[in-house]
């Protein structure tokens, strides 16, 4: 996908004043990193309790004239989905006074915002489904690289391991941004994309100075989606092999990263509820290389060729760690024995942390991983 717009502009927050926003920014920040990313922070709920100071609500239509529904100075709102009058409504609690029932989606401004035990952005959307809803933060660039790499990595991992993760995971945001552009949201805030929890911490602000407005760039000119995962086991995959994906159709030998080995135990009966009947699963295991695919010996003899991928993500990512594993029969169980931790594309985040210990630059970590990219600045 070649980068067209490098940032969508975020009309509902500019129609209620940018300026308005408790967002911070530094004075260094300029560029596409103070661009505006939407962040899909909770998905399909029914209630919320959200909790602050100076909370405002408005609705689509209020933003506008940046007329407020809910008093400045709300430190308490209960949000609920109900159906009424054969509709979808969102009701409004707020600490006193009665309820207020809206039809369409909201956006809330505020202070150090939580729901539940997780801190959440000053400016949210609430995207009203017709059973449910979504929460969308709106977060600066800069400030949303700040809470996924502080998630992804130990801050106090070497700084040019973290400068190159930075990098990455600003080049896979704004692949997203332009690839959902249609969408209400640019990214989620889990393994699904990016993991990303708001953070106060400035640790990173000097690393986000020194690679700001920095991108991957393929061959071909086109901002790359950069993935990345833990651990790659000695041996990283490829993206069209895993995911479909002909930009990243490259494996990387990685003597960095040795991989943490693992075990899991299943039943057979459990193994077909993913396969359906079988004999016997075959894995092409070979000690230098992951699995891309198993076979299954169906009952009839028959073989079927299954993705080991989909295999994992129906298992579990957490209890199947990686495609790198061999398989064994035991009476009614299968057991894997396997090495590594995640999909195995693009950067191995432990394998870089090894590198940041010799004291390789993010640059060269960068190349290492991403052979044929080039850093781009969209300053």
């Amino acid at each position: 996908m070649r980068l067209k717009n490098h940032h969508i502009a975020l009309i509902f927050a500019c129609l209620i004043g940018l300026s308005s926003l408790p967002v911070r920014a530094s004075s260094k920040q300029s560029g596409v990193d103070n661009s505006w990313i939407r962040i899909r922070i909770f998905e399909k709920v029914k209630r919320l309790s959200l909790i602050g100071s100076n909370i405002e609500v408005l609705n689509q239509v209020d933003a506008f004239r940046n007329v407020a529904i809910a008093p400045l100075g709300e430190k308490k709102l209960n949000i609920e989905l109900k159906r009424k009058w054969d509709r979808s409504l969102l009701f409004l609690q707020k600490e006193s006074g009665p309820v207020s029932v809206k039809d369409s989606s909201l956006f809330i401004k505020g202070h150090g915002m939580r729901v539940n035990a997780q801190s959440i952005n000053n400016f949210i959307q609430i995207y009203k489904r017709d059973a449910s809803f979504d929460v969308i933060a709106y977060v600066k660039l800069r400030d949303y690289l700040k809470g996924v790499v502080s998630s992804e990595m130990p801050v106090n991992w070497p700084a040019e391991t973290l400068k190159a993760q930075i990098v990455a995971a600003r080049s896979y945001a704004l692949f997203m941004t332009e690839q959902r552009k249609k969408q209400i949201f640019d990214v989620e805030s889990s393994i699904k994309d990016q993991v990303y929890r708001h953070t106060d911490d400035d640790r990173m602000e000097p690393l986000l100075d020194e690679t700001a407005n920095l991108v991957l760039f393929d061959g071909n000119r086109n901002l790359l989606k950069a993935y990345y995962h833990s651990e790659c086991g000695g041996q990283t995959s490829s993206a069209k092999k895993v995911f479909g994906d002909s930009q990243m159709d490259f494996e990387v030998r990685d003597p960095y990263c040795q991989g943490r080995t693992w075990r899991l135990e299943l039943s057979k009966r459990e193994v077909e509820k993913f396969f359906g009947p079988f004999k016997a699963v075959i894995n092409a295991f070979n000690p230098i290389k992951r699995a891309y695919e198993l076979t299954v010996e169906r009952a009839d003899s028959s073989f079927e060729t299954m993705d080991a991928q989909k295999l994992r993500m129906q298992v579990g990512s957490t209890r199947m760690k990686s495609t790198w594993f061999e398989s064994r029969a035991h009476g009614d169980k299968i057991e894997f024995i396997g090495k590594g931790y995640g999909h195995g594309v693009g950067l191995c985040q432990w394998g870089s942390r090894q590198m940041g210990v010799m004291k390789k630059s993010f640059r060269e970590i960068l190349a290492f991983y991403y052979p044929g990219t080039k850093i781009v600045s969209l300053n």
